[in-house]
């Protein structure tokens, strides 16, 4: 005979189980770490290695299995206790991460996997910051003169760590073309290292020198020096080749660029009989200068291509043709 049965009797097995279910996880394995991630401050560049033992425990009320362990960090290695906790018992993961070629915020991290129902990769690692006690930026100054008697200035910022305060006590440079002076922006902390260029800049189109800022630690930090001599405009080639007995049309290109000065406008290309040129933007505030020889000849020989201008002492830009023969055999 079917009995019928009312609707709470028919639930009662389900919240049974709902109830079982919600007990359930506090009879489960529970893998906790009480300090999950090590910070490790500020350290120097290339400082050996970090080691440290991560405190594992299986806080649960059953039988706990880690069954893997995964430095998520190329060269980090890790070395596991015991692998199976009882409910209570505790372990401890050695780490040890190398810093060699660190630079910046760093954040190197190991996934745990265990049976852990309710979390099951748990994530440890390491967090800091690998930065000299001493930042000098840039770590190359280029100076900019126009011509010999122009005077170029740049600088270098020397800025010391929180946590290791300092001072610039000398600033020189091996060479006589170059003055230097310090700037103290913030005591111990931040300096600015003034560089100019001292006239005439004689000789090669660019020199070389060196920069040596001297600490109170003793320490002697180099920074290459170098200064260009820069006409405001830069024109590529400088002139332009033919060869004798081409045949049909030949087309060349000229480029125009800014050299010390930041724009310019090209206002006009004159050109020798037989020679058409057109001027097309190129890149930031460049131009390119396209120029179609109809008919190359040997009177181009000596003649120019003719490139005007709006900066001034640059008004006109000569570009010479040059017409260049085969050696004969004999």
């Amino acid at each position: 005979m079917r009995v019928s049965r009312s609707w709470p009797e028919r639930l009662a097995p389900c919240a049974a189980a709902l109830l079982l279910a919600a007990a359930a996880p506090g009879e489960a394995p529970r893998l906790v770490c009480e300090a999950p991630v090590l910070d490790f401050g500020r350290r120097a560049p290339g400082a050996g290695r970090i080691r440290h033992a991560f405190a594992l425990r299986n806080a649960g009320a059953a039988p706990l299995e880690i069954v893997d362990v995964r430095a998520l960090y190329d060269g980090a290695e890790t070395a596991l206790g015991a692998r199976r906790l009882a409910p209570g018992e505790a372990t401890e993961l050695q780490a040890t991460l190398p810093l060699r070629g660190l630079r910046g915020p760093v954040e190197a991290w190991i996934l745990v996997l265990s049976d852990d129902p309710a979390n099951p990769e748990l994530r440890l690692g390491f967090r800091g910051e690998i930065a000299p006690p001493v930042a000098i930026e840039p770590p190359a100054l280029t100076l900019d003169a126009g011509d010999s008697e122009d005077r170029a200035e740049a600088a270098v910022d020397v800025t010391f760590a929180p946590d290791r305060p300092g001072r610039v006590v000398d600033a020189r440079t091996d060479s006589p073309r170059f003055a230097v002076n310090v700037e103290e922006v913030a005591p111990d902390r931040h300096y600015r290292v003034q560089v100019r260029t001292v006239p005439p800049l004689d000789g090669a189109a660019t020199q070389r020198a060196e920069l040596r800022i001297v600490t109170d630690d003793g320490a002697e930090h180099r920074v290459p020096l170098a200064v260009r001599r820069l006409d405001p405009i830069i024109v590529s080639p400088a002139e332009m080749v033919l060869a004798a007995g081409e045949r049909g049309a030949v087309t060349r290109f000229v480029s125009v660029r800014p050299g010390r000065i930041a724009a310019f406008r090209i206002l006009g290309v004159e050109t020798p009989e037989g020679v058409r040129a057109s001027v097309e933007e190129a890149g930031p505030r460049g131009y390119q200068v396209r120029v179609d020889i109809l008919r190359p000849r040997a009177e181009l020989d000596g003649q120019h291509l003719r490139i005007v201008t709006d900066v001034e002492g640059r008004e006109e830009i000569r570009v010479p043709f040059q017409v260049l023969y085969p050696l004969r055999r004999r």
